[in-house]
């Protein structure tokens, strides 16, 4: 058995650390749209602050809104690829 929270901020929300900078000063967020799903939503307390992603289905577009603490950046990988990188602040992306 795994643990559905961490499944669902790291797979589901997609909020992950880089593993090549650890401690959350470059964060990865890598949001997996599951069609039985409308929506999504997460948050992590870091070291560095909050980190908050959250998706939304609406009509044949979904809509990822992100939340990056200042002082630290973050890819945002959609299936796979990295389509932003961004710094701390909020941002709002449609796919």
């Amino acid at each position: 058995m795994g643990d559905v929270a961490a499944w669902y901020v790291n797979d589901l929300a997609g909020i992950n650390f880089d593993p090549a900078d650890p401690g959350f000063g470059h964060i990865v967020i890598a949001p997996h749209f599951v069609e039985a799903l409308d929506w999504a939503a997460a948050s992590y307390d870091s070291v560095r602050g909050e980190i908050r992603s959250e998706w939304r289905r609406c009509g044949g577009c979904v809509t990822l809104k992100v939340s990056i603490p200042a002082n630290t950046t973050a890819d945002i990988r959609v299936g796979g690829e990295i389509v932003a990188t961004v710094s701390g602040g909020v941002h709002e992306f449609t796919f």
